[in-house]
């Protein structure tokens, strides 16, 4: 006696080496396994079969789940993107992307951080802080469009002399080779140079050939001035006292730093490294292996000798670190 396959709505039975089966229409899943009811679930709308039966949408940073065209597409809780949006068979992952820390999607899904002159892509609130190159300034930090990376050449700037907004004071002038054949700093060239006050010619002398000023025969810092104290010529950064040994007189940030040392100013007033980099000897450097992680799903690690990071078996340029996708930048 010949036996009918059963089928329910959305499907069309069928018979495979005498087995009972379905043939579900269109993007319709028979996910629970029974031919009674056919293939009952809409896989390109529902959020527990999206795509493909048993595939759910991911919850993870997530406001309101919806399954569009079988794939999750889901509103997000802010700060977060849904930026990877994988297809069926690969599982769903939710609203993955931090979009106020990830350099590939900096504020908006799509949004990468540019690494046009720039040592290594970093993104803070929504927004390019990327470390640049000795000689390049991150000065205008798009919120909104194309990130521009490094945009300006701050090697003969007296307005950024270095860095960004690093006004050279009085009559000190970007010009100063510093650390490299890139970078500058403010300097004099002749005497008269040196009053930052408007004393005249008798505030100071210049050395010329290292470009730094001298007051009443004490030889100033990078970037300071003399003043007028009181009769007494004495060095100024930014109007105020002196500047420490070792230290270099900046306007942005205003204040006095080891180039050679500060995270904050390494190599150049302003240029700060990277989150978790230290600087060492006027570049950008790791000291401990988290210092490499810039957000890597790879391996990272710190080599304390050079202070290079390594991700995977790739060694990165100073100042790099193990990006998202893996690699250095």
């Amino acid at each position: 006696m010949m036996k009918a396959c059963p089928s329910g709505s959305n499907s069309t039975a069928v018979c495979v080496a005498g087995a009972c089966g379905l043939t579900c229409m269109g993007a319709y899943g028979d996910c629970n396994g029974d031919p009674i009811d056919g293939c009952e679930v809409d896989t390109s709308i529902s959020t527990e079969h999206c795509g493909a039966c048993g595939r759910a949408c991911d919850g993870a940073n997530v406001a309101t789940a919806v399954c569009a065209a079988g794939l999750c597409a889901p509103t997000c809780t802010a700060g977060f993107g849904n930026c990877s949006q994988p297809a069926a068979p690969a599982a769903d992952n939710g609203c993955e992307s931090d979009l106020g820390t990830d350099v590939d999607h900096c504020g908006a899904c799509g949004r990468a951080c540019s690494g046009t002159n720039v040592a290594s892509r970093s993104c803070a609130a929504g927004v390019c802080d990327s470390t640049c190159d000795l000689g390049f300034g991150n000065c205008i930090q798009p919120a909104n469009g194309a990130d521009n990376g490094c945009e300006l050449n701050v090697t003969a700037l007296d307005a950024s002399c270095g860095g960004c907004g690093n006004a050279c004071a009085g009559l000190l002038d970007c010009d100063r080779p510093n650390g490299g054949p890139a970078q500058k700093y403010c300097g004099c060239n002749v005497n008269n140079e040196c009053d930052t006050d408007g004393n005249g010619p008798a505030a100071g002398t210049c050395s010329g050939a290292a470009g730094l000023c001298s007051c009443d025969a004490t030889l100033c810092a990078v970037g300071e001035g003399c003043r007028d104290a009181g009769g007494v010529n004495e060095c100024s950064c930014n109007g105020g006292a002196g500047c420490g040994a070792g230290q270099a007189c900046c306007a942005s940030p205003a204040g006095c730093f080891d180039l050679l040392t500060s995270p904050a100013s390494c190599g150049a007033c302003g240029r700060a490294c990277a989150p978790g980099l230290a600087c060492a000897g006027g570049a950008c450097a790791c000291d401990a292996d988290a210092g490499c992680d810039a957000g890597t799903g790879g391996a990272f690690s710190c080599n304390l000798g050079t202070g290079r990071c390594a991700c995977g078996a790739a060694t990165c340029a100073p100042g790099e670190r193990c990006q998202p996708s893996g690699q250095c930048g």
